[in-house]
């Protein structure tokens, strides 16, 4: 294992990267907690929700032997670009070396911390008002 690429700025943005994933996720939990009835109906749908982002990723398998189908679903899912970010990172993914021993990077890491700014601000946002709404009546 390398670990030319193990430096305090790449361990800090991996670290952000995973709390940018981590706060969108959470929001996105606590919107779907705040309309459920009960504690078991809120586990169900999390995992409902969380185990497709996990399995539909490149968190398992690289992206260049799936299916083109799933490939396409990739670009779409925010856990695609956080791991895709944190192997940059710590990796060093997008290296030469790296392409040459099969790792590939999905997008550049400047995208990968863009999208997931976004989806956790997208959804924040969005858990901000449903709870104001919900917890109001």
């Amino acid at each position: 294992m390398d670990t030319a690429n193990f430096s305090v700025l790449n361990i800090g943005g991996s670290f952000v990267m995973l709390f940018l994933m981590s706060f969108g996720l959470s929001s996105l939990f606590v919107m779907l907690a705040l309309r459920s009835s009960d504690w078991q109906t809120q586990m169900a749908i999390i995992n409902l929700l969380n185990l497709p982002l996990l399995f539909a990723s490149n968190a398992m398998l690289p992206v260049k032997i799936m299916p083109g189908w799933l490939q396409s679903v990739i670009k779409f899912n925010p856990v695609s670009y956080a791991v895709d970010g944190v192997r940059q990172m710590l990796l060093g993914a997008g290296s030469a070396a790296s392409t040459a021993a099969g790792y590939n990077a999905l997008a550049p890491l400047w995208v990968d911390f863009t999208v997931l700014a976004g989806f956790a601000a997208v959804l924040s946002i969005l858990g901000i008002v449903l709870s104001w709404r919900l917890l109001t009546k």
